[in-house]
């Protein structure tokens, strides 16, 4: 089987890429480490903003209409807020099979439930006992944590970079926000870092079965396996592109159980006037309900992660080494589900965009550590920079 060192035609890289020592404990190091990060950030802001409730980071809002009972008896609410992402996925890890009737607590219960994977993994862990459901759900975010560091750290190993890359997880939009709201995305990510780590080693078996997973974890990780089944199809490899397209079947038999329920409309998604909703925001942002300086800053940085998201697109497009290796071919696949996402209507928080696309800022990144082309770090410290910004309320409640 070949190597993605090998689908990259990488015949110019350093001798140093071939080198035969171990980087098992070296990765473990830097994945204990992002997880211990991640962790202690949690710890510090769930203990010094919430009062030691761990349940706030399903950032659940009051004036959204949630299940009473077990489970939820004691969960933390913001005040005069509808809350984010999180809070449905903790009601789905309630009610994975649709048994109990609370997809109706879900605002779009079609959509969420096709994101099974975490919710079902936190539903098992806790034998579906809901007094246990918040914190196997948190463990399962921290297996991922570490999981998605050690294989980046593993990755970066192989190709003969420092196994310290691992720790790069850290700065992903996916992994602060899923960190800070407990969103799915980060899943996804350490799953897409996990396939492209195995198809490198020549992991058949493993390889196949965390694509197949990624698509569970978010209907985007469809376009990780037709990255790959892209990338196996232009270097001739027909039975691989086979069989990664059969890494879809999961997600299909689940979506079509999700679809007996709640039957998909077949609505075309789409904007009745293209990009207004981006340059409205470019051009006339919206008011921040801050003191004058606060706002500027915060528009400042929101320009500059919008500079990071078209940087990303700019790199990606314009590729030196172009090899439709799987790296490029997913890399090309999120751009364009970016460039139609910011055509559509409130695409433009680094809330949203930053965690979807996360896995073209990933295998840019992965491309820039591989070619030492630090010039496609960029976009991640960009699109970071203001992630960090919406979090610093937390950061200035710990050290208040």
């Amino acid at each position: 089987m070949h190597s993605l060192r090998v689908l990259d035609g990488d015949s110019s890289a350093p001798p140093e890429t071939r080198h035969a020592a171990s980087p098992f404990r070296l990765s473990l190091l830097a994945a204990a480490l992002c997880l211990m990060a991640g962790m202690s950030w949690q710890t510090a802001t769930v203990y010094r903003n919430y009062g030691g409730n761990w349940t706030a980071l399903f950032c659940a809002g009051d004036t959204w209409t949630l299940p009473d009972g077990p489970g939820f008896d004691g969960l933390y609410r913001f005040p005069n807020s509808s809350g984010f992402d999180g809070q449905f996925y903790y009601v789905m890890a309630h009610d994975p099979f649709l048994r109990r009737g609370l997809a109706s607590y879900i605002d779009y219960p079609g959509l969420r439930y096709r994101r099974i994977l975490l919710p079902l993994a936190a539903y098992v862990l806790a034998l579906g006992r809901a007094p246990y459901i918040a914190a196997a759900y948190i463990f399962v975010v921290w297996c991922f944590l570490f999981a998605g560091a050690w294989w980046l750290s593993l990755y970066a190993a192989e190709r003969g970079r420092s196994p310290a890359w691992g720790l790069l997880l850290l700065a992903m939009p996916a992994t602060l926000i899923s960190l800070d709201r407990l969103t799915t995305d980060l899943v996804l990510l350490a799953l897409t870092i996990g396939a492209l780590y195995y198809w490198e080693i020549g992991a058949r078996h493993r390889f196949f079965c965390v694509l197949a997973l990624a698509c569970l974890a978010r209907e985007t990780g469809v376009l990780v396996v037709a990255g790959f089944c892209l990338s196996f199809w232009v270097h001739g490899r027909r039975r691989d592109a086979l069989l990664a397209a059969l890494c879809v079947l999961p997600f299909f038999t689940w979506s079509a159980y999700i679809g007996a329920h709640f039957p998909p409309r077949f609505e075309l998604w789409y904007p009745s006037t293209p990009f207004a909703s981006t340059l409205r925001f470019l051009f006339h942002p919206p008011p921040y309900p801050w003191p004058t300086m606060t706002s500027s800053v915060v528009r400042a940085f929101d320009l500059v992660a919008l500079a990071g998201i078209a940087a990303a697109f700019w790199l990606m497009a314009r590729l030196r080494k172009w090899s439709a290796s799987p790296l490029e071919a997913i890399g090309l696949l999120f751009v364009c589900l970016g460039i139609y996402l910011f055509s559509l209507d409130d695409w433009t928080h680094v809330y949203d965009f930053g965690r979807v696309l996360s896995p073209l800022l990933t295998v840019l990144a992965l491309h820039g550590i591989v070619y030492r082309r630090r010039v496609e770090l960029i976009p991640v410290l960009l699109v970071f920079s203001r992630v960090c910004v919406q979090m610093a309320p937390q950061l200035i409640g710990i050290f208040r």
